[in-house]
């Protein structure tokens, strides 16, 4: 075999098992897509029987506060718009309600909220397992804390808790299907690398009794209820809440 025919040979085997090791590689699991919140997005705080701040606590909602259908008079222990009180919760945004009564401005924007959250609470309820994600989607466990996550949709059917610290690892979304959560004292959210935009909770209810950081917007059915009796709660995401939204305070809302 001369010289030329040896590398077209050569060259063709290279060829071939290039192909080969194309054919074989394993396709990326398809990109999971954030829960489209709609015009409920520009909420940090979203109910739809009432927003009560306990005591009057110097809770802060950095972002808009919505409440529909109930009246104004349902949002309890908070100044009027963009105030600074010594004496109340302080919202950093617009409060809308509808009806009559203090301290909001009657508009249509929390109707078209609490539709889009709706919405959005059967969209997050839906989302399947993606192929390839690489922890199970179903949780052994009910505790949280002391777990490690990284992008993809997870489920407990029951009480899941937060203990101590989750780690988010790695960008991209994280969904979480709960039948309800409770987050204990010292329970915070650690994110390496995801974003506090990209993470869902949609749970029947949720309680939030620490003092440390959570992350993410909770979408619940029923209650979102902020209870921790020291130092509050720093929640960097949104409380959106079919019927009602508490706060112990001192609490902070912040959107992402």
């Amino acid at each position: 075999m001369n010289k030329l025919s040896s590398f077209l040979l050569c060259a063709a085997v290279t060829l071939g098992l290039a192909a080969a090791n194309l054919t074989a590689a394993p396709k990326p699991p398809p990109t999971l897509q954030p829960v489209n919140l709609g015009s409920a997005s520009t909420f940090a705080v979203l109910a739809g029987t009432g927003v009560t701040n306990a005591h009057s606590s110097h809770t802060i909602i950095n972002g808009n506060l919505g409440l529909y259908p109930a009246a104004g008079t349902a949002i309890t222990g908070f100044t009027g718009e963009n105030a600074a009180s010594n004496c109340c919760g302080i919202v950093n945004g617009t409060i809308d309600d509808t009806g009559s009564g203090e301290p909001g401005t009657e508009t249509t924007a929390a109707q078209h909220a609490v539709a889009s959250l709706g919405i959005a609470i059967n969209d997050a309820k839906g989302r399947a397992c993606p192929a390839g994600q690489l922890i199970p989607c179903v949780l052994p466990s009910a505790e949280l804390g002391g777990h490690t996550f990284t992008p993809g949709v997870y489920k407990f059917a029951g009480v899941a808790t937060l203990t101590g610290d989750v780690t988010l690892s790695g960008d991209g979304v994280y969904i979480f299907q709960l039948g309800s959560l409770t987050v204990n004292p010292f329970g915070s959210v650690v994110l390496k690398g995801a974003t506090a935009a990209n993470v869902f909770w949609v749970a029947t209810q949720a309680t939030l009794n620490s003092s440390a950081a959570f992350a993410g917007t909770i979408l619940s059915t029923t209650s979102v209820t902020f209870s921790a009796a020291t130092g509050g709660t720093a929640l960097t995401g949104r409380a959106l809440a079919q019927t009602v939204v508490s706060f112990a305070g001192p609490d902070t809302v912040t959107l992402p």
